[in-house]
């Protein structure tokens, strides 16, 4: 994932990649501010580093495949030095409290890829490499999201059928693989809102033939049997919890659909026509409290080139003027950059 919506109780911000550089754009009165450069000359695949503040901090590879950070209290520097564990790292993932960092990361081992955790103690010293799980990277199944202060790492892997499942993080422990849902055919996306009493899951699985999306539900009375919502050519899904409402919004051949439970997840309404834009979607790392008569969701619909242009945020409005006016000038600037 290369964008993030992040709020914290008194501002939000949108952090994304362009042009080999990370910026970051805060939320104002009048729409977004004019961007402010976090980092540049990096790759692609960059995390935000969860801190508690819920300040932008990024964690990033630069070209020669050192672990670094930035952000706005953290000027840019080197945290961790390539070694042979991480010089062929296609994403990376990361935690931060006090001096602790800890890091999620891949590595490549003939045609698989684990899940691997590695960490920098209180005293500056770097724990050695710890492979957690194989797992699938791709389409950016694994996902961190921070519950009330404690952090849940979610991601697919395949055993043989492929697994959607999570693992609990604290300072000092990681629990197990914990089960959410598996199918014998390929997942080729999810998403995620998740509350202190339960974790509602939409995924979109591609059989031989057609694709289906599904929803599925963990709570305290264990995980529910998947609901197929919808059956067709679907693309990409997002769900979330809106005043006590489970919307989920999904990307078809002949648009975007809408499917609401008024009951969360006991049943849906029948499927109807959404508002129809094109949409990507951006890590929402939120972290102000999860509950299900506001707004939670994991992440949010974005433009495929602005991506700090917010669809369908209750909070964050999509058609402000003084926006309208910025992205004019955002086209122009990006018209220009072509051309060198």
């Amino acid at each position: 994932m290369d964008s993030y919506i992040i709020r914290n109780t008194d501002s939000i911000y949108s952090v994304y990649h362009e042009n080999n550089c990370i910026y970051q754009r805060k939320r104002t009165d009048t729409g977004w501010s004019d961007p402010k450069t976090l980092a540049v000359n990096t790759g692609k695949s960059f995390s935000l580093l969860r801190s508690p503040k819920g300040k932008p901090v990024v964690i990033y590879c630069d070209k020669g495949g050192n672990i670094m950070l930035a952000g706005d209290d953290n000027p840019r520097k080197m945290v961790l030095r390539n070694t042979s564990e991480i010089k062929t790292m296609l994403h990376i993932d990361g935690i931060m409290k006090d001096n602790t960092i800890r890091l999620f990361y891949n590595k490549d081992y003939i045609n698989e890829s684990y899940l691997t955790e590695q960490h920098r103690r209180e005293d500056g010293s770097w724990s050695n490499p710890l492979v957690l799980d194989s797992y699938i990277q791709d389409n950016n199944m694994t996902k961190i999201i921070c519950l009330n202060g404690n952090y849940i790492i979610f991601y697919s892997k395949k055993v043989p059928e492929q697994q959607i499942g999570y693992r609990e993080i604290g300072l000092n422990y990681i629990s197990e693989f914990k089960l959410l849902y598996s199918t014998g055919y390929k997942i080729c996306d999810y998403s995620l809102a998740v509350t202190e009493e339960e974790i509602h899951i939409a995924a979109v699985i591609n059989t031989c033939r057609t694709s289906k999306l599904v929803y599925v539900k963990k709570n305290s009375g264990g995980i529910s049997k998947a609901m197929i919502l919808y059956e067709g050519p679907v693309k990409l899904c997002h769900i979330s919890i809106q005043n006590n409402k489970l919307i989920i919004i999904f990307s078809t051949s002949r648009g975007n659909q809408q499917v609401t439970s008024f009951d969360m997840g006991a049943s849906f309404k029948r499927t109807e026509p959404s508002a129809q834009f094109a949409f990507s979607k951006s890590v929402f790392a939120d972290y102000t409290r999860q509950i299900p008569d506001t707004f939670v969701a994991s992440e949010l619909m974005t433009d495929p080139v602005f991506p700090f242009k917010v669809k369908m945020c209750p909070f964050i409005p999509d058609n402000d003027e003084n926006e309208v006016e910025r992205l004019k000038k955002e086209i122009e600037r990006l018209k220009k950059v072509a051309k060198i």
